[in-house]
């Protein structure tokens, strides 16, 4: 989460952290916003939910859980290629036989973005 929020915020957009703590604290310095839910890892459904979109950037356990909270509700999936984890393990598939959405892969975070905006938009 650090080096997403990070990126946006040294583009000058607008970084929240959805925190599992219930202390704003715990957050890290680049969110603009903190929501700290005290929800501990079911923040994980919440983030993934209150979400247009997704991004996939690499990923363990958590990110895992985040990409099936959104495929389960079809939100639009874009995974960075290369990244490692839980990206590189759906790229260009689907998380399970129901086939929700399809989870597409590109190169670099700019084409996520502009992957991602054009699948929220459509």
């Amino acid at each position: 989460m650090k080096a997403a929020s990070h990126g946006a915020h040294d583009a000058n957009g607008l970084t929240i952290g959805i925190i599992p703590q219930d202390d704003a604290s715990f957050a890290n310095e680049f969110c603009d916003v903190v929501i700290p839910s005290g929800m501990g890892m079911t923040r994980d459904f919440l983030t993934a939910l209150s979400a247009d979109g997704v991004i996939i950037v690499g990923g363990g356990s958590g990110t895992l859980s985040e990409i099936c909270a959104a495929y389960m509700n079809k939100k639009p999936i874009v995974a960075i290629r290369n990244t490692g984890g839980a990206a590189d393990k759906f790229i260009d598939g689907y998380v399970d036989h129901r086939k929700n959405v399809k989870i597409i892969g590109v190169d670099s975070p700019k084409d996520a973005v502009k992957k991602i905006l054009e699948l929220i938009t459509a």
